[in-house]
């Protein structure tokens, strides 16, 4: 199953606490590298990972070990691949056009 994962900050941490995150937050992320697809940093805090693990129950765990969840906004988006997608929205369509003329 692959998602999207995309992590922003929410609180304003104290400067004392982000050397330890980030320390923890690059071991979480040696980890778990190979679920990895890809991976990245934003600028102003923050990062997304293209991730695919086996089952839902995985990325849960993975993400309640991120060092920075509990300060963070996290979003998790399912998807298939670009192709794959169309596809699918246009076979839906076709099923949908062809319900309607029946109809």
């Amino acid at each position: 199953m692959d998602f999207l994962v995309v992590v922003r900050p929410r609180d304003v941490l104290p400067i004392e606490q982000i050397a330890m995150l980030l320390q923890g937050t690059r071991d979480w992320f040696h980890r778990h590298q190979n679920s990895f697809r890809a991976f990245g940093t934003f600028p102003g805090g923050g990062g997304f990972g293209v991730v695919s693990v086996d089952d839902n129950a995985s990325l849960h765990r993975m993400m309640a070990e991120l060092p920075f969840a509990p300060f963070s906004d996290t979003r998790i988006d399912p998807f298939v691949e670009g192709d794959e997608g169309f596809v699918i929205a246009q076979e839906v369509f076709a099923t949908m056009m062809q319900s309607m003329q029946g109809s």
